[in-house]
């Protein structure tokens, strides 16, 4: 693939990630303004998990197929190696995701869920301290990088509604 066409797949990719994670709270939203009045806020997470989780099982392999179509390569499986930390890694996420669910109908929109989107930067920090990932002028971009998600996130919690 040529390099323009790796940028531009990649600038697409984030572009639709972030559309999409921008997004992401907003039938959870919905959701409970719908349930509100009745009963434990445990229900509500729950039936938004497994709606959710059936989402992603629904949409994955389409987009996991249009990727490696648009790649034009084919995906090379190395189950005996990934299942183990791949099982791991959705656990953790699983585990994550479901208390950030909590933390948003607890503690509001505006505070619950930009202190669990602020986990970008523990990852970052993993990244530079532990793994030694990021060196020279990318730990500066990583640096304003950090300040932008929690200056959002800062913003977020002093300007929303909530």
């Amino acid at each position: 693939m040529s390099p323009l066409r790796t940028k531009l797949l990649g600038v697409l990719c984030a572009l639709v990630m972030g559309v999409m994670n921008g997004s992401l709270m907003v039938p959870f939203t919905l959701f409970v303004q719908e349930q509100e009045g009745g009963g434990d806020g445990s229900v509500v997470e729950l039936g938004y998990l497994v709606s959710f989780a059936i989402g992603i099982a629904i949409v994955t392999p389409p987009i996991f197929a249009l990727f490696f179509l648009i790649a034009r390569q084919r995906p090379e499986f190395h189950f005996k190696v990934a299942v183990l930390p791949g099982l791991t890694t959705g656990l953790l996420w699983s585990i994550g995701n479901f208390c950030s669910l909590y933390a948003t109908l607890y503690l509001g929109s505006t505070v619950g869920y930009p202190l669990t989107q602020s986990c970008i930067v523990i990852s970052a920090l993993w990244g530079v301290f532990y793994f030694k990932e990021i060196h020279g002028a990318a730990t500066f971009v990583l640096a304003l990088s950090t300040a932008v998600v929690l200056g959002g996130a800062a913003m977020l919690t002093y300007f929303g509604d909530g």
